[in-house]
This record gives C-alpha cells, structure tokens and sequence, in this order.
C-alpha cells in the first residue's frame, strides 16, 4: 500500500515541476525578448543619422535604397527579438533625416524585394 502511495507521491510531484516548467520557461523567454526590444527603441533625442550614431553604435549593415524615386538610407541594427529574421531597421532619407523604424528588418526586407 505504500508503494502504491510513493508512486502517486512522486507522479503528483513530477507533474508539478512539469507544469512549473512549462509555465516559466515561456515567461523567461518573453522577458529576454521584451528587454532586445526595449534596446532597438530609438530614443525621441533620435532625429538624424549622427544622433542615432551616438544612441546605437551595433550596425549590422548600411545601404542605399531608392524608392518612387526618392532615396533613403537602411541601417540593420541590433537584434529587437529573440526569434528573429532580421536585426531592427532604421530609415533615413537622403539628408540624413530619421524617418522611421522596424524591430524586425527581415520582415521589411522579404516585403521589399
């Protein structure tokens, strides 16, 4: 009778460090992911490319793009997520002007080809 009690014992208990596993491993998860996204905000003080390159030294890549014939600068960042297809992308236009961003430039970039 009491092995039969020792087995529930220890399946009640593996089944509660189990669930307690499931349930926290996604909230590290999302915890990791929200302080990358909080990195790849660009700060108000952001209005040009010489602000953003003293806010964000971590450049991954830097190209020129022309779009309906106006001409803006992409600037791949750090990473903004932990599943990720892209680091964060920052957008300027010619004169150096900060136009706007993504926190997953891969998905901007499959969107553009």
């Amino acid at each position: 009778m009491k092995s039969k009690l020792m087995l529930v014992r220890n399946a009640v208990l593996t089944m509660f460090v189990l669930v307690s596993i499931a349930l926290w491993v996604p909230r590290g998860c999302i915890a990791s992911n929200d302080k990358k996204f909080d990195h790849a905000i660009p700060p108000s003080t952001v209005q040009t490319f010489d602000d953003f390159l003293q806010w964000q030294t971590e450049i991954d890549h830097c190209w020129e793009v022309e779009v309906r014939g106006v001409t803006y600068f992409h600037v791949i960042g750090p990473r903004a997520r932990t599943l990720h297809s892209g680091g964060a992308l920052y957008v300027f236009d010619a004169n150096g002007n900060f136009v706007g961003w993504s926190k997953d430039g891969g998905d901007v970039l499959r969107n553009e080809a």
